[in-house]
């Protein structure tokens, strides 16, 4: 996953920049994600020889505890935070190493989503065609869902579960199996999933008491940092399952933020200091992650209209044109979302603004997707 850097202009910059991957990820990230450099690695002359568009980088003798696996993905971690088309050669205390790159299947990438809209309309739960016409149902999914009344869905990487917000509480939808009610506390917020399969449930006027559920009802309690948040409106882990997307308030004051997600065994247990994203946003309604390195958020403003908020995590926040009715968000990839108004779908944003698109009666529910595949 991306750590957000700034660095200057300069000779400089390709070893500033691969002293910062050698001394591990930002301090909220700690424990979350981790380098594949072995410790202690580093550089032999503090300096990285740049020639033409080949970075030299040759690393002191800690980097020989590396086996081959990890040798590539040091390589393609290089590689990725060098500036774009800068090829990377690592050589062990001056002696070269023959590090072919990692294949396409190797590569952890941030999940797909479908770039249609997943809807509830006119008690049918599916993508919506681009035609506005006609609703895809969700191979073993759509059927359960709206036999449960949803109030919010999300449907899992894969595409092969869900979870779902009903007035009895949160549901475990698994495609061939029946429906399973995991998490029946009054005033639940939507839930969430991550890429390890577990359910993310919480009530909203008690966000420290935040539970997962894995393939069971079993609850599992996990640790949280805001233990002075007096309510919580949203909650989405990435698609990558490494970070948790939140908005809760303090008294009166809207916050959002992200934390790490730190597990034992791939079991989530406890979130990172949370690291927060924005000043002041007004009365929070919705947020989602775009993509890998960037969220949404829809609030309603002091004048009473609603504002779409682009924020880059570690970089720029933009101000986006609303639609004035919309009351939720889910993302995509390549920095547009879809934005659902009560009770119709009105817009697709994207990096130049707002692209109207046909407004359809009769849409409840605007889904969150985390991946086509998983």
């Amino acid at each position: 996953m991306p750590d957000l850097r700034w660095f200057p202009r300069g000779a400089s910059a390709p070893t500033k920049i691969v002293n910062a991957v050698l001394s591990g990820p930002s301090a909220w990230l700690v424990g979350a994600v981790a380098t594949t450099f072995p410790e202690g690695t580093a550089l032999t002359a503090d300096a990285v020889q740049v020639v033409g568009r080949d970075a030299m980088v040759d690393l002191n003798t800690e980097a020989l505890n590396a086996d081959r696996l990890t040798l590539q993905r040091m390589k393609a971690q290089l590689t990725a935070s060098l500036p774009a088309g800068m090829q990377v050669e690592i050589t062990i205390d001056q002696n070269a190493q023959n590090i072919q790159d990692l294949g396409a299947g190797d590569l952890a990438v941030n999940p797909r989503v479908d770039a249609r809209a997943l809807i509830l309309r006119d008690g049918a739960f599916g993508f919506l065609a681009a035609s506005g016409q006609t609703v895809t149902p969700v191979d073993g999914i759509s059927d359960a869902v709206v036999a449960l009344n949803p109030t919010a869905v999300t449907l899992g990487s894969g595409q092969r579960v869900a979870v779902v917000l009903t007035p009895d509480g949160v549901y475990r939808v698994r495609a061939g199996n029946e429906p399973t009610l995991v998490d029946s506390r009054p005033g639940l917020i939507a839930p969430s999933l991550d890429s390890e399969g577990y359910s993310w449930s919480v009530p909203a006027s008690r966000p420290s008491e935040l539970l997962v559920f894995g393939s069971t009802t079993e609850a599992i309690p996990v640790l949280t940092p805001w233990p002075e948040a007096t309510s919580i409106q949203t909650m989405k882990v990435s698609r990558d399952g490494t970070r948790l997307l939140v908005v809760y308030t303090i008294g009166a004051e809207a916050r959002m933020a992200v934390a790490g997600i730190k597990r034992q065994d791939g079991v989530p247990v406890e979130l990172g200091a949370p690291l927060q994203l924005t000043g002041d946003i007004g009365a929070p309604l919705d947020a989602a992650w775009i993509d890998e390195l960037s969220v949404a958020s829809l609030s309603t403003i002091a004048d009473g209209t609603r504002q779409i908020t682009a924020q880059e995590i570690g970089g720029v926040r933009s101000e986006l044109e609303s639609p004035p009715d919309a009351v939720a968000l889910a993302g995509q990839q390549l920095a547009s979302a879809t934005c659902a108004p009560s009770p119709r779908v009105a817009a697709c944003m994207c990096s130049a603004g707002w692209v109207r698109q046909k407004r359809l009666d009769e849409v409840s529910l605007l889904a969150t997707q985390q991946g086509i595949t998983g």
